[in-house]
């Protein structure tokens, strides 16, 4: 059975998630709720439930507030957002405290359960690796440091001597034991010890040493350790990383697991074998003032893929050189994202800005804007009008030119003489979609464009572009396009 958390100010919001769910036929069990993010956080500290549901305003302390404060205590906890903010700010912020979905009230019950089952199976899998694993639990003082690094520091220990953390992880789970050999045996030519522990998908080494090891020393000591791995390590699949901590008493393994996990994702962010905490250093780069934007819109006029590739590679290797922040280039890609999405005017929905979120890499990060691209590119290949006939190319220049006025099948078929049933056929086989869909897309171009190109209201835009009333509009442009009308145009203002 998994344990759910629910956190709302509003109380019809917690009797509603409640009773609109079999919670227990899906193996979930509500454990507590709360009105307010203060309270909340002092119970999920004590009861620690696999998964939390928290809405974002609430008073004495927001819902990111609540993700941040409790991942730096207990980082497993799976977090997800359900606000009626429909808010790009909010669900980037959400996203980036690390939540694991962020749902806009709202929500159907699918949709509810779907993101919360989501969750507790990513519990399961850690559970599953937990079991599995091989737990010393002879280490010294191990409940101890369990509690020491999740719980409150350990009061009356104090100790002679220095404690460094270091998490040890590899995308192969089972190579672990050959990286605790090593480091055994690399420690122990040093007059060190550690006691290692099985902690989520890594392994964590509690590293003991008489005196404070200077820079250099833990330089030299990584090397070695990483050269005696190259012999077991040659594939890309078997990337290694360690994050360390600074020296630490014992009784503060709470600090020094978390300098840990920083340095831990300064390794996965570069794709480093190592980093000391100490050595932390990311860049926040002022991304609007990139030359590269220029560049990039005079390749996309060429439609020079090529060129856009080689642009894109040179600056992701200038990201590498000055160590560009997690946050920064996310908005890179965002910013790079919304370019495209701005020359075409296609389709926008919240899903590119979960994808974003979710990258753990510079390498995944060049990787998201170098898809897109290409994508975009091959598929406009492939729509090229030039492919339709001139009949169709008749019609939709007739849907381009009375777009604004009540455009019928039987309206296009008197148009061109011909009938209705024969139009629609050729027109669903050339252009991809039906006849009334192509209307309604290119009504949705042209509210797009008024919504990122002027400060009309939405209602005085529905009827520019052809839709009978604001209220039919803000329905179809929240099915098509995932988002509201109101948030697209938010999103684009937010990100220029």
């Amino acid at each position: 059975m998994y344990h759910l958390y629910i956190v709302d100010d509003e109380p019809h919001v917690i009797e509603g998630m409640k009773k609109c769910i079999n919670w227990e036929q899906h193996s979930i069990r509500i454990i507590g709720c709360a009105a307010d993010g203060s309270t909340a956080c002092k119970e999920i500290l004590t009861l620690m439930p696999d998964v939390v549901l928290t809405d974002i305003k609430m008073p004495v302390m927001d819902g990111i507030s609540l993700i941040n404060e409790v991942h730096s205590q207990l980082p497993h906890i799976n977090f997800f957002i359900f606000s009626g903010y429909s808010d790009f700010h909010y669900a980037r912020e959400a996203l980036l405290a690390n939540a694991v979905d962020f749902l806009v009230k709202p929500a159907s019950t699918d949709e509810i359960l779907h993101a919360i089952t989501r969750a507790v199976n990513r519990q399961a899998h850690r559970a599953e690796t937990l079991q599995s694993a091989k737990i010393d639990y002879n280490s010294p003082n191990y409940r101890k440091l369990l509690k020491g690094i999740f719980m409150n520091p350990v009061s009356g220990i104090y100790s002679e001597g220095c404690y460094y953390i270091a998490i040890i992880g590899t995308i192969e789970v089972s190579t672990i034991s050959v990286l605790q050999k090593e480091l055994d045996i690399c420690l122990e030519d040093q007059k060190l010890h550690a006691s290692f522990i099985t902690l989520f998908d890594s392994r964590l080494a509690v590293i003991y040493s008489e005196t404070s090891l200077t820079h250099s020393e833990w330089q030299a000591l990584l090397r070695h350790l990483m050269n005696n791995l190259n012999i077991y390590f040659t594939m890309d699949n078997d990337f290694v990383f360690l994050g360390i901590s600074n020296p630490n008493k014992l009784h503060n393994l709470k600090s020094g697991y978390q300098e840990a996990l920083k340095a831990t994702e300064y390794c996965r962010w570069f794709s480093a074998p190592y980093c000391l905490y100490g050595d932390i250093s990311y860049t926040d780069l002022p991304l609007q003032q990139l030359p590269f934007w220029d560049e990039l819109k005079v390749c996309m006029r060429r439609n020079d893929l090529p060129q856009i590739l080689l642009l894109l590679g040179r600056q992701f290797e200038s990201f590498h050189e000055e160590h560009i922040s997690p946050s920064s280039l996310k908005e890179f890609c965002l910013k790079a994202y919304l370019m495209l999405r701005n020359d075409t005017l296609g389709d926008y929905s919240i899903d590119p800005i979960l994808e974003i979120s979710s990258l753990s890499s510079l390498k995944d990060s060049y990787l998201y804007p170098t898809a897109i691209y290409r994508n975009y590119f091959e598929t406009a290949s492939l729509s090229h009008t030039g492919n339709q006939s001139k009949f169709i190319q008749k019609i939709t220049l007739y849907i381009q030119a009375h777009y604004q006025e009540p455009i019928s099948l039987n309206s296009a078929a008197d148009y061109a003489n011909k009938s209705a049933g024969y139009i629609s056929n050729r027109f669903k086989k050339e252009v991809g979609v039906s006849f009334p869909q192509y209307v309604t897309d290119y009504r949705l171009l042209k509210a797009k464009q008024l919504l990122i190109t002027s400060n009309l209201k939405i209602k005085d835009i529905a009827l520019m572009a052809g839709f009978s009333d604001e209220q039919y509009f803000s329905l179809v442009f929240k099915k098509e396009c995932g988002i509201t009308a109101g948030m697209y145009r938010k999103i684009y203002q937010e990100s220029t």
